[in-house]
């Protein structure tokens, strides 16, 4: 291969790697004395680019096809870090603006597939996640299922976008601790905005916590209703501050201000409030980059006007099995196992 910047070096191929040179992603490969990429066992060549002498490659690719199992097997070895990335993904997408085929069928998110007449015309992506090492030159490896589609010949403009993603993940721990103190004056009840702002930026973070605005459903729509005719606050508001007072045990006092906001003859006086504000979270953020990018025409599609650097070699269509019609079940209606009523349905099935 001929690498950026290293220059021409020898790297053993995911089929025959050892050592160093071994991971957990070609493994399956490397370990068999019987290889899985003859030509006797469906496979083909589709694409890849180990660079020139006078076009070195950062990071090299390897695209294969079965024509028995309908797999695109795709490698890519990553030879250079840029970022603290602990994830690998490689994913398969139709490139933005390409006419889009049934191909991708399998990766359309449900729990069944559509037939060829009615396949999924949206994003469709298929992404498989890999064992990642910052010990480089490092193999990461992709098997995709193809759909069949015969109309993919009248195709034109559609092109394949297999990616190289490399990823950091991070967890995090989210604690507040702390406490609000607020002077309630008798303008309060007529809608004090200095009130209102300064604890907005608490309920709002309140909000956000999960399941807090189903907390006393019933109390909150009524009394939303009862702020909103008295024009006292606006609804968004009532409704976090009434959630807040239905946790009980949470808010000391808040419930009896609430009553003495909705109505100032009931309730309790209003007085200095306080209370305490614990808020715990654990979660993670996500940040995923395109690492390499490797561009083929859809294999049998009509190839007018496609750079010849993005033609595959194995040129026909993939995939081995699709329906090409969604199917319809005539159903009749019976009655205790012998009375027909003569009626029939057309179900379709998925």
């Amino acid at each position: 291969m001929y690498l950026e910047p290293q220059g021409s070096r020898l790297i053993p191929s995911p089929f025959h790697a050892s050592g160093a040179y071994l991971n957990p992603n070609i493994e399956p490969f490397s370990w068999p004395a019987s290889k899985d990429y003859d030509q006797e066992s469906g496979w083909v060549h589709i694409s890849h680019d180990f660079g020139t002498p006078s076009t070195p490659v950062a990071n090299p690719h390897l695209v294969l096809y079965n024509r028995y199992s309908g797999v695109l097997r795709v490698f890519f070895l990553i030879t250079q870090l840029y970022d603290n990335n602990n994830r690998a993904f490689i994913t398969l997408r139709f490139g933005n603006g390409s006419k889009k085929t049934a191909i991708l069928e399998n990766y359309n998110g449900a729990k069944s597939i559509n037939a060829v007449d009615k396949f999924t015309t949206g994003g469709l992506e298929g992404q498989i996640p890999n064992y990642f090492s910052s010990n480089v030159p490092y193999w990461t490896h992709a098997d995709f299922s193809m759909m069949y589609d015969p109309c993919s010949c009248q195709t034109s403009l559609s092109k394949l976008y297999i990616e190289l993603r490399l990823a950091n993940q991070q967890s995090i721990n989210l604690k507040l601790n702390g406490s609000i103190i607020q002077d309630l004056k008798p303008s309060v009840n007529s809608g004090n905005p200095s009130f209102v702002s300064t604890l907005k930026p608490f309920t709002d973070a309140i909000a956000q916590i999960s399941g807090i605005q189903q907390a006393q459903k019933d109390g909150i729509e009524k009394t939303a209703l009862k702020v909103q005719n008295g024009r006292i606050i606006q609804p968004p508001f009532a409704t976090v501050l009434t959630a807040l007072a239905g946790i009980a045990g949470k808010w000391a006092g808040l419930g009896d201000y609430l009553v003495g906001l909705i109505d100032p003859n009931k309730g309790a006086t209003p007085t200095p409030m306080k209370f305490d504000a614990n808020i715990e979270g654990t979660g993670s953020i996500n940040w995923q980059g395109v690492y390499k990018t490797a561009i083929i025409a859809n294999p049998g599609s009509n190839m007018s006007g496609t750079s010849p650097v993005h033609i595959p070699e194995y040129n026909h269509i993939l995939g081995t099995f699709n329906l090409l019609k969604t199917p319809i079940i005539k159903t009749s209606l019976y009655i205790n196992g012998s009375e027909y009523l003569g009626c029939e349905t057309n179900t379709m099935v998925h």
